[in-house]
């Protein structure tokens, strides 16, 4: 559980909106999702929640960051390091030893989870590769026989993208904004984001870029409170997530003016 503080301000959790007594920093974008060389003097901001959702959305991001890694391409320059880390969740080292001094109850507990992981695992050859993740895919130089892939939760998924961005959209401008009625978010974790209009959005929305990840954010000027964002984790994994009035469909106006 992470450790929080009074809530001195009576501050709302970004995630749930309740006002706790106690209140924890939630990293914006997961602390343990940062390269430690590439963002090493990185600022890493953090938004207010409540305990529950920093301890449960933190569960979530650990296992879809640790499925994402082991299925990271090796061409990636962040993969070994990542690989390193999620090896080491399963309580071994790079070369599948285990890492020495831990207890066997923890060594117990690690090898658990990664059964757990591996049991949301199928064979790539039963899946259609046009229902895969952008920018995954087969791993060359091995054999498809032989290779496996993760059935990732679609809703898991998409609560970590949301998370991200509630996160974010707090942190803008200093302007500490809470998602609440008549606004929500919605977050498309596995768009092929290669279209016309996808395109327009990557030119004219500025970047922010932290070492490992980039964020993009823009809106039309008529709607400055429904902007669009374009978040590439690891320049591997990419979100698109959009802040629209409840009663408005998403569709991306013709102009593509964006500010």
């Amino acid at each position: 559980m992470p450790k929080g503080r009074p809530n001195k301000e009576r501050l709302k959790c970004i995630h749930c909106l309740s006002v706790p007594d106690e209140i924890t920093d939630d990293h914006v974008i997961p602390e343990s999702w940062y390269s430690i060389g590439k963002s090493k003097d990185t600022r890493k901001p953090t938004a207010p929640s409540c305990p529950k959702c920093n301890n449960d959305l933190g569960a979530l991001e650990k296992k879809v960051s640790h499925q994402m890694w082991l299925s990271m391409p090796d061409t990636n320059p962040l993969t070994p390091e990542l690989r390193i880390r999620v090896f080491r969740a399963f309580g071994m080292g790079p070369d599948g030893k285990a890492l020495p001094g831990l207890k066997s109850n923890e060594r117990h507990a690690r090898l658990q989870y990664l059964k757990k992981l591996m049991n949301a695992t199928v064979p790539l050859g039963k899946i259609d590769e046009k229902r895969m993740m952008p920018g995954f895919g087969f791993h060359p130089g091995y054999e498809r026989a032989i290779q496996r892939g993760t059935l990732f939760d679609p809703k898991e998924l998409e609560r970590v993208a949301e998370k991200i961005i509630r996160g974010v959209e707090y942190i803008q401008k200093g302007a500490k904004r809470y998602l609440e009625e008549p606004y929500k978010v919605e977050a498309y974790p596995r768009v092929d984001a290669d279209g016309p209009e996808f395109k327009a959005i990557r030119d004219i929305c500025p970047v922010f870029h932290d070492g490992t990840n980039t964020i993009q954010r823009g809106a039309v000027p008529e709607r400055p409170l429904e902007p669009i964002y374009i978040i590439r984790v690891w320049d591997q994994w990419e979100i698109w997530g959009v802040i629209m009035h409840k009663d408005r469909d998403f569709s991306l106006p013709e102009s593509h003016s964006l500010v």
